[in-house]
């Protein structure tokens, strides 16, 4: 995906001490910030998350999710604060948040609640701590901003812990839970947008839309082969005779294709295992030896050899520095 960081969104971040520069280096992107522009794969973005999630303190991540201080830079919130209300508003962001990442917003009416869920594109990948936070703040800053009341949900929850900070803002006290939810009175998210702007939305939505048809053309080969890959690991069935068969193609199609975009099977499978890996040592209770099963290694030992050679740090090392956040 290719996405656009202007000046003044890079002067915005380092104004609420986000070191952008250098969360790129740690997560080994290319830096063109220079050309206002990231390109990244699915994987590149989810390292992207992780490294904001290792920096930012929670301070800096209300002041990230502050819906004023995005709106201009980020296309899916301006189409969501130009919508009559928050339950189109929600609509919208839902629909054009693809424009700048892959992740996806579920929401759910119901006769009295409104309930909004967020998860990534790709299956098996858990979003970062910093990522939820930034996701149900933006949602919560959006309504007030847009409505001038003090809304706020019924219940947040998530997976990690809320801090004070974040409660603070939120006015409600979050709940921890395996999955991640917001929930609203629907009478506040039919309360009028004072932002709403039809005859401006009338002018871009046809640009949002061209643009979010050019998001899906961009896929590459690779990326659906590794969300195949995602789902058949952990079956024990990824071997590359068997995602081409599941892609109704020969296996020296489907490396053919890969070396097209200057890849190979190995390495989109390594790509994979690094994600659910890091998804799979999130959950305490898992032990490495199972991890190491479900990622199709042969023993323990390889694993941890693998693992060690991608991030430089032990699982033991890496676990320990998930914990103390």
């Amino acid at each position: 995906m290719k996405l656009t960081i202007t000046s003044q969104f890079q002067q915005f971040m380092a104004s609420i001490g986000v070191p952008f520069e250098e969360i790129l280096l740690k997560a080994d992107i290319p830096n063109l910030l220079k050309e206002e522009t990231l390109v990244l794969t699915d994987l590149e973005y989810y390292r992207l998350l992780q490294e904001f999630d290792r920096v930012l303190a929670d301070e800096q991540i209300v002041g990230f999710s502050e819906i004023g201080n995005l709106q201009l830079f980020m296309p899916p919130f301006f189409a969501a604060m130009s919508a009559k209300n928050g339950i189109e508003g929600i609509k919208r962001l839902s629909k054009y948040k693809k424009l700048v990442g892959p992740l996806v917003i579920q929401y759910t009416e119901h006769e009295e609640t409104v309930s909004v869920r967020f998860q990534f594109q790709l299956p098996m990948q858990d979003l970062p701590r910093f990522t939820l936070l930034n996701e149900q703040l933006l949602i919560v800053s959006l309504l007030r901003t847009a409505t001038g009341k003090d809304i706020k949900p019924l219940l947040v929850e998530g997976p990690y812990e809320y801090s004070p900070v974040t409660e603070a803002f939120l006015q409600v006290r979050g709940k921890v839970a395996p999955k991640n939810q917001l929930i609203f009175k629907k009478e506040d998210l039919l309360q009028p947008f004072r932002s709403e702007n039809n005859s401006m939305w009338e002018y871009l939505q046809p640009e949002f839309d061209k643009k979010l048809l050019e998001v899906a053309s961009q896929k590459t080969f690779a990326q659906n082969v590794q969300a195949v890959l995602l789902m058949a690991i952990p079956s024990g069935y990824f071997l590359i005779e068997d995602i081409s068969k599941q892609l109704r193609m020969s296996a020296r199609t489907l490396q053919r294709n890969l070396n097209a975009e200057n890849t190979t099977f190995n390495k989109e499978l390594q790509a994979a295992q690094k994600i659910l890996a890091f998804t799979y040592l999130q959950n305490e209770t898992m032990t490495t030896t199972e991890i190491a099963y479900l990622l199709g290694y042969a023993d323990t030992n390889s694993f941890v050899r693998a693992f060690k050679k991608w991030t430089g740090q032990t699982i033991t090392a890496y676990r320990e520095g998930l914990s103390k956040k």
